[in-house]
């Protein structure tokens, strides 16, 4: 189902669902019970219930509050001016700065009662109750992403492979790396977009810690910073290199065993053994020589970095 239609129909649900106990409890200002039951349905399990619980202590702050100020200054729709002037401060101070608009109503209530009873005070709180319970009740059911976040992943590892074929392909100068940056632009738009989505799965999950999409894709995400940082060593023309067909060849393994799977340790030290050849080969000879070597050595050290990103990655999750 689209997703807007999908929350549309739920907060439907929700407001009419919430207005009807409401009237079944015989409570007053049955509609402010929907209201707040769309008010609390957010994008995700655990937002919905952190902004319930928020609001719910934020009304009996908001309540106590209320009854002071009208007590003080009567009850005139003016004084809800001083009430908010007052209440807004401790909500932001309370980490509640949503249960502002909910306490804004419930203290309009009070002006029409014109007295504060124990009978209002149980009013006003089953209203916010019921409507966050009627908002967890329906959020228990989210539309799997879990799909959607796999796909993602498959797409992001498919275009870094070809990204890394096209740098290997580019030391040997048999292609234009810039011919890419396309895909770069895409892929970037890919991970931001997962990383969102794994967020709210995440956060679907009450009872287990399900944060592996959302790190999965931060580790990718700085992978691809990396690239780019890759890319930019390689407007060199590599000409009869030794270093630069080794580090091209590297860069194909890479590209060939690069998936979610490899933690990167053999990788990792066979880069190792590729620095060392580097460290003990003859000296340039040449300017050129010289920038040549320079370049393909940053190079080697963003991938050593490239590298190393996904290692720590794979120790994170070994440790979980």
């Amino acid at each position: 189902m689209n997703p807007i239609l999908y929350r549309s129909l739920k907060m439907s649900v929700g407001f009419t669902l919430a207005i009807l106990i409401a009237k079944l409890m015989n409570l007053d200002f049955i509609v402010s019970a929907g209201i707040i039951a769309m008010l609390n349905m957010l994008d995700t399990k655990k937002d919905s219930a952190r902004v319930a619980w928020r609001r719910f202590y934020s009304s009996i702050v908001g309540l106590i509050l209320a009854v002071l100020v009208f007590s003080v200054f009567g009850y005139t729709t003016l004084n809800i001016g001083i009430f908010l002037l007052i209440f807004i401060p401790i909500a932001i101070h309370l980490h509640a700065a949503e249960g502002i608009i909910v306490n804004t109503v419930l203290a309009s209530h009070l002006i029409s009662y014109h007295q504060i009873t124990a009978q209002v005070f149980k009013n006003e709180m089953s209203l916010v109750v019921l409507g966050a319970l009627v908002a967890l009740l329906l959020n228990l059911h989210m539309p799997d992403r879990e799909k959607g976040l796999k796909e993602a992943q498959s797409k992001v590892e498919k275009q870094i492979r070809a990204l890394l074929w096209t740098m290997s392909l580019n030391m040997r100068n048999l292609c234009t790396i810039h011919d890419e940056e396309p895909s770069i632009l895409e892929l970037e738009s890919i991970i931001k977009d997962a990383k969102k989505q794994s967020y709210v799965y995440m956060n679907n999950h009450f009872l287990q810690e399900n944060s592996y999409y959302l790190e999965y894709f931060q580790m990718r995400q700085s992978q691809l910073y990396r690239l780019k940082y890759m890319r930019e060593h390689l407007d060199m023309v590599f000409v009869n290199q030794d270093e630069a067909m080794t580090l091209s060849r590297f860069t194909g393994r890479l590209a060939y065993e690069y998936d979610e799977g490899n933690d990167g340790v053999s990788l990792q030290k066979r880069l190792h053994e590729i620095r060392l050849n580097f460290q003990s080969a003859e000296l340039p000879k040449s300017r050129l020589d010289f920038e040549n070597r320079a370049a393909l050595f940053q190079y080697l050290n963003d991938l050593d970095e490239f590298i190393a990103i996904k290692i720590r990655f794979s120790d994170k999750l070994a440790e979980k």
